[in-house]
C-alpha cells in the first residue's frame, strides 16, 4: 500500500474562493492587507503535520499485513490527508493569484 500527499499548487476552486471570500484585500488604515504572505504561511503550517501524518501512516501500512482490519482505518487517514492536501493546494492558488 502506497500512500502519498502532493501538496503542491495547482489549481483554483469554489473551495478556495470561499474560503478566501472574506480575506479580499481591503484598505486598512490606508494601507492594503497583504494576504497571500499569510496564505502561504498557513499552508506552510498545515503541510508540516500532513507530511508527520502521512509518513509514519504509511510506515504502518506497510508493516501491517494486507487483511489486517487497520489497513482500512489508515486508508482513511490516508484520504483524508488528500482532502486536506487538496485544501492546501487551493489555498496556495489563492495566495498565488494574490501575488
Amino acid at each position: 500500500m502506497t500512500m502519498t500527499a502532493n501538496i503542491i499548487p495547482t489549481h483554483e476552486s469554489e473551495t478556495a474562493r470561499g474560503i478566501t471570500a472574506g480575506l479580499e484585500r481591503e484598505p486598512v488604515g490606508g494601507q492594503k492587507l497583504e494576504i497571500a504572505p499569510e496564505l502561504g504561511n498557513l499552508c506552510h503550517s498545515l503541510n508540516q503535520p500532513l507530511m508527520a501524518i502521512s509518513g509514519l501512516s504509511g510506515i504502518i501500512a506497510m508493516q501491517l499485513p494486507e487483511d489486517d482490519p487497520l489497513q482500512s482505518k489508515i486508508l482513511k487517514i490516508t484520504r483524508q490527508i488528500e482532502k486536506m492536501g487538496s485544501i492546501t493546494r487551493e489555498i496556495m492558488a489563492v495566495a498565488c493569484r494574490e501575488q
